[in-house]
């Protein structure tokens, strides 16, 4: 699965490129589409099509996460970003088992 988060910056961006191109609310759309459901008043939308799913928070935030198949290419690129990510904590690099 690959898990993006989307920050306010970001959200910002892609509404004001998305309402200049469309000339709509890009909230209000994502709303009053199909495969959307909003709650709490549109504090928290939810989209979901195929294998792909979007969690949007106060029309500030978004959790993007697409399920992908496993493959060795998907396998070998999840290692690849666990490895990346690790490097920040090397703590917890140094208590996970070794690999091979």
């Amino acid at each position: 699965m690959i898990v993006d988060y989307v920050n306010k910056l970001v959200m910002s961006a892609l509404s004001e490129d998305y309402l200049a191109k469309h000339g709509t609310n890009p909230i209000s759309d994502l709303v009053q589409n199909r495969y959307s459901e909003s709650f709490g008043d549109g504090e928290c939308i939810i989209y979901s099509k195929n294998d792909r799913y979007l969690f949007l928070f106060h029309s500030y935030t978004a959790i993007i996460i697409e399920i992908k198949r496993r493959s060795a290419k998907n396998v070998e690129r999840s290692r690849a970003s666990a490895e990346e990510l690790l490097k920040h904590f090397p703590w917890k690099a140094a208590s996970e088992p070794a690999q091979g």
